[in-house]
């Protein structure tokens, strides 16, 4: 119980967005970062194809985004903000997404 409500605590709390996704790319969950870095209230479907609609779709084709993604990938969107995902499989062939906006960092430098 501890490790789960530590869990739960983390999930919600961390300012990066963390989404999971099954192994067709369905958004399974994700936390209140993952709404606030993306500006989306719910994604029904394929947490790729809502990629693919976004301001980062450009940047997603040119990078061949995909559902088996694994390793880290920056996107840049339409309306300037730039996205730092990294992904990796899980035991069940779904992925974790962790989404951070890198846009105030990648202007300073």
């Amino acid at each position: 119980d501890q490790r789960n409500a530590l869990f739960e605590k983390v999930f919600a709390n961390i300012t990066d967005g963390i989404a999971l996704t099954d192994n067709t790319g369905k958004l399974t969950a994700s936390n209140p970062a993952f709404e606030r870095i993306l500006s989306v209230g719910r994604i029904d479907g394929s947490f790729v194809d809502w990629l693919y609609g976004s301001p980062f779709g450009l940047s997603a084709r040119t990078a061949q985004l995909n559902v088996d993604h694994r390793g880290r990938l920056v996107l840049d969107g339409e309306n300037g903000q730039i996205l730092e995902i990294r992904a990796s499989r899980l035991p069940d062939e779904g992925r974790v997404w962790l989404i951070s906006d890198v846009t105030e960092k990648r202007r300073c430098h």
